[in-house]
């Protein structure tokens, strides 16, 4: 097994042999602290697969699709590493992940994350770690990334709730007047943020998601409910029915989980027996 991880090409094949050994080893720490060092290569060149690939169709639009793990799920994926090794390797290499920006944003992946993220180092990492005001500092920014890269209202909605239950007490200035922002222009600027919207389904769950907004944040949602409901007239059809459509996502690629005879099987050649 020792050769696997010098094998992978992609991040997220090596979190799933990562999961793979851990589970197999989780009653022997040493033996799991000895096995991260292995993927001291992998953390060193985590920055070369995309999170996202835009594809161009012959109609000159992109398609999003995802593609590697996202931003976060490296960080988390380092961050477990340092947690399991105790190697300030893993946490440098968080910093520069950060710091560089390499890495797309994928702001309905990454913004609850970021959130879970930012409670961790400021819980689990001891205060005479030099990385750790760095860390908590690079992750505010990329949250507040996030929060202003473009959101649907069901991901504002996620984003919000992300941050009262990891970052109540912790949350600086730039996050909440981030969220503050969004928030706003949603229930402000009602018009305009539904202007993409064209179908009854799309509006109504629109509405739904605003009422749970409102009630999260406190804010009075009649005026932005009352356009919601005035552009949703012009839609409704006499024999309206119950359903309710859902925002679609960019396609993701099947993540692979191995088993152990997977494991064994396709790499027989490569374990260290």
């Amino acid at each position: 097994m020792n050769l696997l991880p010098q094998t992978a090409r992609r991040v997220d094949w090596a979190a799933s042999v990562w999961r793979h050994v851990k589970g197999q080893l989780k009653t022997h720490p040493p033996e799991v602290k000895k096995f991260v060092q292995l993927f001291k290569g992998v953390a060193n060149r985590i920055e070369e697969t995309p999170s996202q690939r835009h594809v161009k169709s012959s109609s000159n639009f992109y398609s999003v699709y995802s593609d590697d793990l996202s931003l976060s799920g490296r960080l988390e994926l380092l961050f477990d590493w340092w947690e399991q090794s105790e190697d300030e390797y893993f946490l440098d290499r968080c910093l520069e992940v950060l710091a560089s920006g390499k890495v797309e944003l994928v702001p309905w992946r990454d913004g609850r994350v970021l959130a879970e993220l930012h409670w961790q180092v400021s819980n689990f990492v001891d205060s005479e770690i030099a990385q750790k005001d760095k860390l908590l500092r690079l992750i505010e920014q990329r949250l507040v990334h996030t929060i202003e890269g473009g959101l649907p209202v069901d991901e504002i909605l996620s984003i919000v709730e992300a941050v009262d239950e990891f970052m109540a007490d912790t949350a600086p200035d730039e996050v909440t007047e981030a969220l503050e922002g969004v928030v706003g222009y949603e229930f402000s600027e009602t018009e305009e943020a539904i202007g993409h919207l064209n179908t009854e389904s799309e509006l109504s769950e629109h509405m739904e998601h605003l009422e749970q907004l409102a009630k999260v944040t406190g804010i009075n949602p009649d005026s932005a409910l009352k356009v919601v409901s005035e552009k949703l007239v012009q839609y409704e059809r006499p024999d309206y029915d119950e359903h309710r459509g859902s925002f679609t996502r960019p396609k993701q690629s099947q993540r692979t989980e191995f088993s152990d005879e997977a494991l064994v099987s396709l790499f027989s050649n490569l374990v260290d027996r």
